[in-house]
Parts: C-alpha cells; structure tokens; sequence
C-alpha cells in the first residue's frame, strides 16, 4: 500500500482478519493513484449503546482535496467493516461519477 494506512481495532478475536479485509479492499481500490493521503480504519465495541454487542467501525480517508468518511454499526466486527468498505466504495464511485460528468460538460 502506498499511502499512509492506520488501523485501530479495540476487537480482539479477529484481529488479523479484520486488519486483513481492511487492506485488502483498500489497496484494491488503487488509492494511491487518485490522490489519498492515507486512511484510518477504526473499530470499537460500543460500550454504552442499548444494543449489546454491537461495533462500529468509522473510516477516513485522507484526500488532497477532502476527506471521505464512512461509519457503519452491526452486531458482528466483521460485518461493520464489510458495511462500510461497501458504502466507502460507493462513495468514492458517486465522486467519480461526478468528477466524469463535470469534465464533460453534463449537469446533473
């Protein structure tokens, strides 16, 4: 991975494989090319929600121009992050989509 890539898990079973997902579906997206600085994967168990059992995982990516955000809860760590790298993605397809539009002249 060519950026700066920080992880933050306060989950200890599936440790590995949460940081593993994590970079994997980050470095996929060939980030480093289209101006990310870094990004910050955090997942935490929340402590005081009514739901027991339940972890939220925020992302951040860190882009020249802004950032992209993506925070999503489920019952399972594994399946927040998934959640999140999936509305990640769509985000960053959405702003590319746009980006097409605007060079070509299309207003929305």
């Amino acid at each position: 991975m060519a950026f700066d890539f920080q992880f933050s898990n306060e989950v200890k079973e599936q440790k590995d494989a949460l940081w593993q997902e994590a970079e994997t579906r980050l470095s996929k997206l060939g980030l480093s090319r289209k101006g990310v600085i870094g990004a910050t994967v955090n997942i935490e168990k929340e402590v005081k929600a009514q739901t027991p059992h339940l972890f939220r995982v925020n992302i951040v990516l860190h882009h020249r121009k802004s950032n992209v955000v993506s925070q999503k809860k489920a019952k399972d760590p594994m399946t927040a992050l998934k959640s999140a790298l999936d509305a990640l993605e769509r985000q960053l397809r959405k702003r590319r989509e746009k980006m097409r539009d605007k060079s070509r002249g299309k207003t929305p």
